[in-house]
């Protein structure tokens, strides 16, 4: 499984727009063959802030959700509104893929 937990912050004001282009990349990212989770999140103390935890089958199905329409419609969508952006990769550990097997 490979996983990323991305950390975003849009511009003050931003928010609905930008939950509006998060909402549309999660509904369809989560429907990608390779995609097996995709959770939005929006911090309470600060709602610019935002956590995206994507996890798929593996780093080729990752790269092939980069190729998607709805993820370049997500780019034009927060190119202008997008603060910060940070994304830490990881390899699952615990469960592992063959621990539901």
């Amino acid at each position: 499984m490979y996983t990323l937990f991305v950390n975003l912050e849009c511009k003050p004001g931003a928010e609905d727009a930008f939950l509006t282009a998060a909402r549309d990349d999660a509904t369809n990212s989560i429907e990608e063959p390779g995609c097996t989770r995709f959770d939005v999140y929006q911090e309470h103390d600060d709602p610019k802030r935002f956590v995206f935890i994507e996890s798929y089958v593996d780093e080729e199905a990752f790269n092939a959700h980069k190729q998607t329409k709805h993820f370049t419609r997500w780019g034009q969508a927060t190119k202008d509104i997008m603060a910060a952006a940070s994304a830490v990769r990881c390899d699952n550990i615990f469960p592992s893929n063959t621990d539901h097997e």
